[in-house]
């Protein structure tokens, strides 16, 4: 199978295993910082706009508005006990469905920029510049959908490079799995 590569004026990107950049390091160090500073701006209380359906909907089963969000609704219903276990009010326990995701999708686009060919700190840069920016923030620390949106993404866009750059059975497997899955999550 031939793909066709991007140029760039420096030449090619590198190939596979030339890079870099460490396959854990940086991005699981941009992540924990990431979810670090949602943990401490977590919304505490009920908040605006859907973010207090989503939580009824882990509390009480129930369906959220269309689509439903699937996977987001089983994950939200498996998570609502943890939180009175332990003490912690209902929003912060499906806060964190959407910060540790949105945490994920910053590590995940770290290593993403790393495998394209981005030097180590530009690809620090691009994943923590990423988690700081205003929407991802303040989307990351109330209980909402979109954090789990663009971790998936992040998700699909790794397996379908990794399928790019060494296609098989396996890795176009791996890719379809991750697609339905996040195609389930809407």
């Amino acid at each position: 199978m031939t793909t066709a590569r991007l140029q760039s004026p420096t030449g090619p990107p590198p190939e596979s295993g030339t890079n870099s950049l460490p396959s854990w390091r940086e991005p699981a160090l941009v992540g924990l910082g990431a979810l670090g500073v949602y943990l401490v701006t977590l919304a505490r209380f009920s908040c605006w706009g859907d973010s207090s359906e989503l939580t009824l909907v882990g509390l009480t089963g129930a369906i959220a508005h269309p689509t439903g969000y699937p996977l987001y609704s089983l994950l939200s219903m498996g998570v609502a006990p943890l939180g009175s276990s332990v003490g912690a009010s209902p929003t912060v326990v499906q806060g964190l469905l959407s910060a540790v995701p949105m945490a994920l999708a910053s590590a995940g686009i770290t290593r993403l920029a790393g495998q394209l060919g981005a030097l180590p700190v530009a690809a620090v840069g691009a994943g923590a510049g990423f988690a700081l920016l205003r929407e991802p923030w303040e989307q990351a620390v109330v209980p909402e959908v979109y954090g789990m949106h663009v971790a998936w993404l992040t998700v699909i866009l790794l397996a379908a490079l990794r399928f790019d750059q060494r296609p098989s059975a396996r890795n176009l497997a791996w890719m379809a799995l991750v697609v339905g899955l996040g195609l389930s999550h809407h």
